[in-house]
């Protein structure tokens, strides 16, 4: 129980993270919205590729895909945004109650979208869709820290 709680943890934390180092990213412009563009293209055939998308799935499943991942972004950006101009002022208690309602936030839009996605791709699918993200996610991180955090391009995640 123990695994499943700290698995549940790191993944709704890896979850929270990512999209707002992207949107620092995306917001930044020039060299870093193509890293961005580039990094999203290649989440999208990785995507496409685990689970076994058709065109026809893959153009009905991409637009819902969108909306879902302008959500999770804008929850994970009020929440640090509110976080560092009030960091000083919040007590510990207080920013871990902010972070409780952000993860609880989290969940609710994947629940809403996992009933979405399961209409496109079916339920196996659509669960699974939540593991190829975090293994996305995974793979940048590493490939992030291979190269010290920094580089013109992502590799190609499928290698």
């Amino acid at each position: 129980m123990k695994k499943l709680i700290c698995l549940l943890t790191l993944l709704i934390t890896s979850s929270l993270v990512i999209p707002e180092i992207v949107y620092s990213q995306q917001r930044g412009g020039g060299r870093q919205s193509n890293n961005f563009e580039r990094v999203e293209t290649e989440k999208i055939a990785f995507i496409t590729k685990e689970l076994m998308l058709t065109p026809k799935e893959a153009q009905a499943f991409f637009p819902i895909y969108n909306s879902y991942r302008d959500e999770i972004n804008k929850v994970v950006h009020s929440y640090s945004r509110n976080s560092s101009n009030s960091n000083r002022n919040n007590s510990s208690n207080s920013r871990k109650m902010d972070e409780l309602a952000r993860e609880t936030q989290v969940l609710e839009i994947k629940k809403k979208y996992r009933k979405q996605f399961t209409d496109i791709v079916g339920a196996s699918r659509a669960s699974r869709f939540f593991e190829v993200e975090r293994e996305f996610r995974e793979k940048l991180i590493n490939e992030l820290r291979r190269r010290g955090g920094g580089g013109d391009s992502p590799r190609n995640p499928s290698h």
